[in-house]
């Protein structure tokens, strides 16, 4: 039962992703095979699926590829109908395939972070639907486009609140089970935060719904007491007429100069409270672009004072200049972000590490490479922390690893073949973690 619990989630992640790329996804099925564009997109799901049920089964991973590679072909010669179909459903095909061999060995933060599905999901929807909206051939896909959007949107919601439970609970396993009441908590919230933007964004749709049926239930109770009533005929209600029909004269004019600049002014306030809107939201999500949207503030603030206070600079018989030093350092952060893409992208398509067929001198490097990353995606990182300062603050358990790791990088004696049951046994707990 567990083991099933676990594919369909492996099958959610994937879905997930997928939908992240659908607009791309959607337009390469409409350019290709634009007869079998349901079934295209259908059956790389499955690929997906049927690959991380082959790999959870075989531990082989070269024998999984080739598998990988003949689906892949056949399903390209099954949906293909040109040239052109064959090469894209095959090259896509095994990609799908590679994800979900992927998806199969390693966790899916790992993968494909849900701050970056929002990063591509979000702006790939929103020019997708301009895109659908321009094109002929694309506008009988636009309804599609906006469902699965919706779709992604509200899974993406569920995704991040599940994220943000696990880091909050400050627990090292990545299968860490929240508690039910905690989780069927925030779910309600999000039901209802999701119920309440519809009721907004439909409110005239409701308002009408309301309306005749509450007109249409006086109705049926004044019908049932006229059945009792004298057999007078009923009095027939008056049209009302139009008031402006009664004013001659009134004729519709041009709007004033002071409503078009109240217009104006109503649409820069709206763009305005969009933008803060926007980065409120961000904000809530990363940590860092609520830091940027802090620096950003701080620095308007600063600049507003600089222009409204007369004297910024005091003088003194000495000369003195009072220098501000610049606290953010563009270099640092564009090396950073480097730094950080990089290792996203080895993440995503880079090939796992197999601790088997490592010496023992590089089996301890490995572990202390795997509890530092632990402790990053904890927020518990800082670039001047030496390898005993890391395995300090993770556990007491890794003191032996601590002794291993200052004889390989300090001891000219290669590790006995006594310390290699030590490494199995530290090697197993980061896994079953």
């Amino acid at each position: 039962m567990q083991a099933r619990r676990s594919l369909f989630t492996t099958f959610i992640q994937g879905l997930t992703e997928m939908l992240a790329f659908f607009p791309v996804l959607l337009l390469l099925a409409i350019l290709t095979v634009n007869e079998n564009v349901y079934f295209w997109l259908t059956g790389l799901f499955v690929l997906l699926c049927l690959l991380v049920m082959i790999r959870s089964k075989m531990k082989k991973r070269p024998i999984v590829l080739i598998i990988a590679g003949i689906m892949a072909i056949g399903f390209s010669l099954l949906i293909g109908q040109d040239i052109l179909a064959y090469l894209s459903s095959a090259v896509i095909g095994f990609i799908a395939a590679y994800r979900g061999v992927q998806y199969a060995e390693t966790h899916r933060e790992q993968l494909l972070p849900s701050r970056l599905l929002w990063t591509f999901g979000v702006p790939g929807y929103f020019f997708g639907y301009m895109l659908f909206s321009y094109f002929d051939s694309l506008v009988p896909y636009r309804g599609l486009l906006s469902g699965i959007g919706i779709l992604f949107i509200i899974i993406m919601l569920f995704v991040t609140n599940r994220d943000l439970l696990q880091k909050e609970s400050l627990s090292k396993d990545q299968k860490h089970r929240t508690s039910r009441e905690m989780k069927k908590m925030n779910y309600s919230y999000l039901i209802l935060t999701f119920l309440l933007v519809l009721i907004l964004t439909n409110f005239q749709v409701i308002q009408s719904f309301l309306y005749h049926t509450v007109r249409s239930i006086m109705q049926a109770f004044i019908s049932f007491v006229e059945l009792f009533s004298n057999d007078e005929p009923p009095m027939e209600e008056q049209p009302v007429q139009n008031s402006q029909q009664m004013l001659p004269g009134m004729e519709t004019g041009e709007p004033s100069k002071f409503a078009q600049v109240m217009e104006q002014i109503g649409i820069v306030v709206g763009i305005i409270l969009i933008i803060v809107a926007v980065l409120f939201m961000l904000s809530l999500l990363f940590k860092k672009v609520r830091r940027m949207v802090k620096k950003a503030f701080l620095f308007i603030w600063d600049a507003l004072k600089q222009v409204f206070t007369s004297n910024r600079f005091e003088q003194s018989d000495s000369e003195y200049t009072d220098e501000k030093e610049n606290l953010f350092d563009w270099k640092n952060w564009r090396k950073e972000k480097q730094e950080e893409i990089k290792d996203r992208l080895q993440g995503v398509f880079g090939r796992k590490t197999n601790y088997d067929k490592l010496a023992s001198e590089e089996k301890v490097r490995f572990l202390y490479r795997e509890i530092s990353r632990e402790l990053r995606q904890q927020d518990k990182w800082q670039q001047s922390m030496t390898a005993h300062e890391v395995l300090a603050i993770s556990e007491k358990e890794w003191d032996n690893l601590q002794r291993m790791y200052d004889q390989v990088r300090y001891g000219q004696d290669s590790l006995g073949v006594s310390s290699e049951s030590e490494l199995q046994s530290i090697w197993n707990k980061l896994r079953n973690k």
